[in-house]
């Protein structure tokens, strides 16, 4: 094959690949924030649950984790949003870039002091920028950089907290903040009335965590609009 014939071949696939990625590309509406790094947008008819890329913010029961699921919620709930994909990962999510008429989403949060680069799963050509960004909020003590020694949540996740779906009992209690009812699969906040159920034996600290081991939430006592 002559070499200018294989140069054609070679930018006719990239283009092609370049074309497919951008067909990938599609729009919904957001219907719910989970969490500061996890929403639900509503697609052709249906529910896709997103993981945002690259970033990971304060677990719910982590000091800033209510604010930074209102951040999220501010920027996205109920609006036009741009899901960019990037894979799913082992939970069925699409973890994706969300673009708002604000900018990106994955950007946003971390200009606001909201989240942390994740940087064993950002890719090399967003690490540089999202760590100035986030190096940016941090020097001016925006968000959870407002604390003396914020500690990042993958690290808070393995020091300490009960796995994201275990039935767990300590001295006849239950660990985490939500406890899920193992019969109906519903998972309920502090002060619901069913909290305290016979079957409510599976202990999460988020909501992220309960909503991946398969439990919907209680529609009484926790929101998800």
């Amino acid at each position: 094959m002559a070499p200018s014939l294989k140069k054609y071949i070679l930018c006719a696939l990239i283009l092609s690949l370049a074309v497919a990625a951008r067909a990938e590309t599609w729009q919904g509406t957001c219907a719910a924030v989970l969490d500061g790094d996890s929403l639900v947008v509503m697609h052709e008819g249906g529910k896709k649950q997103i993981r945002l890329y690259g970033i990971d913010t304060p677990e719910f029961d982590q000091p800033f984790g209510k604010q930074a699921r209102a951040c999220t919620r501010d920027l996205v709930l109920q609006k036009k949003v741009t899901v960019e994909p990037i894979e799913i990962d082992k939970y069925g999510r699409t973890v994706a870039k969300v673009h708002t008429a604000e900018g990106c989403l994955n950007e946003l949060l971390l200009e606001r002091g909201c989240a942390w680069v994740y940087r064993r799963y950002c890719k090399a050509n967003d690490l540089k920028a999202w760590t100035a960004l986030e190096q940016s909020a941090r020097l001016q003590g925006l968000g959870l950089w407002s604390q003396s020694d914020p500690v990042p949540p993958w690290k808070y996740r393995s020091t300490g907290r009960m796995p994201d779906h275990k039935q767990v009992k300590k001295s006849g209690e239950v660990t985490g903040y939500y406890r899920g009812n193992t019969g109906s699969r519903v998972f309920h906040a502090p002060g619901c009335t069913a909290y305290a159920c016979k079957n409510c034996t599976a202990g999460f600290n988020s909501l992220g965590a309960a909503l991946r081991a398969g439990y919907k939430p209680c529609k009484k006592c926790i929101d998800t609009r």
